[in-house]
Parts: C-alpha cells; sequence; structure tokens
C-alpha cells in the first residue's frame, strides 16, 4: 500500500475554522455597533451641554442689569416676567404728560407698548445743584407718532407725570434736562 499524501484541509477543520470566524466576526459587529452608540449618545449629550451653555450665556446677559429683586416683577413655575432695558432716548419737549422723542435719536429695539412698558425718566431739576436729580418711575400710558420738535418725525409719549404743571417736588419743570429709558 502506498502512501498518499494529501494537501489542503478536512471537512472537519474547514467547519471549526468557519464557525470561529463567524463568532469572531459576531464579537466585533457587536462591539462596532455598540461603539456607534456610544458615539450617538456622546455628540447628545455634547449638545445638550452647548444649548444649556447657550442658554445660561443669554440668561447671564438678559438678567446681569436687573436691579436686586426690584425689576423681577413675577415669576411662575414655566414663565418669568421682568423689567429690563429695551430702549434710551432723549426728550426733545414735554408737554402735559406728553413727552416727544426725536425718532432718530431714540434706540432700541423695538418701540414701547402702552399698558404694557413703563419708563425712567431722568429729572435734573435745579440745573445749579444736583441734590433734587432724580430718576421717576412712570407707566407708558399712550404712544403716538406725529411731526413735532422742530418739524422732525416724533414718538409722543403719554405719561402719568404732567410736566406742565409740576416736578416730583411740586415746583415747575425744566423741560431742556430730560432722559427717557424705555423699560418692559
Amino acid at each position: 500500500m502506498s502512501l498518499i499524501r494529501r494537501t489542503g484541509f478536512t471537512l472537519v477543520e474547514t467547519m471549526i475554522a468557519l464557525t470561529l470566524a463567524v463568532s469572531v466576526s459576531a464579537l466585533a459587529l457587536k462591539l462596532l455597533l455598540g461603539q456607534q452608540r456610544l458615539a450617538r449618545l456622546e455628540a447628545a449629550r455634547v449638545e445638550t451641554q452647548l444649548t444649556l451653555h447657550g442658554a445660561v450665556s443669554f440668561l447671564v446677559r438678559e438678567f446681569r442689569p436687573l436691579a436686586g429683586g426690584a425689576d423681577l416683577l413675577e415669576i411662575g413655575s414655566d414663565a418669568m416676567t421682568f423689567r429690563a432695558t429695551r430702549g434710551f432716548a432723549l426728550v426733545c419737549e414735554a408737554s402735559g404728560n406728553s413727552l416727544l422723542i426725536r425718532v432718530q435719536d431714540r434706540y432700541g429695539t423695538r418701540m414701547p407698548v402702552a399698558g404694557r412698558d413703563s419708563m425712567m425718566l431722568y429729572w435734573a431739576g435745579d440745573s445749579t445743584t444736583r441734590g433734587d436729580d432724580r430718576w421717576l418711575h412712570l407707566p407708558i400710558l399712550g404712544v403716538g407718532q406725529r411731526t413735532g420738535c422742530g418739524g422732525v418725525p416724533v414718538v409722543a409719549l403719554t405719561t402719568a407725570w404732567d410736566s406742565s404743571t409740576a416736578t416730583p417736588d411740586g415746583r415747575s419743570a425744566l423741560r431742556n434736562d430730560l432722559l427717557a429709558g424705555m423699560a418692559e
């Protein structure tokens, strides 16, 4: 009998090798899918952190100018109402309870809204002393547009303070020393 030398693998060896290859491939696929899921979760976590960072930055910018608790008007479980500066203007004319502001000299994010917004009006009082200077907090009762202050477009703000009759101390008003800051 002659011995024949065989080359190659037997069927059993091939089946064992194939089973091992499939097992290793399945483990590698499971590891790869787990890494993908982990990467998606990490990306969502980073996006959430960036969103929260942006929200906190926005809130810090909005709340920094609030004066203690005086500008915080109402806090609810899902909303907050606060007073913040939304505009600045120089008063060009005051008559009665109407203050006129040149449109081109008004700076702000929007026009004031009657019944919703208020204003801080700086009254200088006697120009020779600083002792009677003060800021007056006034509600804005009406807002209109017309021509005034030398024929230019103006915003007319109606307030609760009558500049023609008295100042906060009962004296006559100095109309050229008024400064308005609108807030909501």
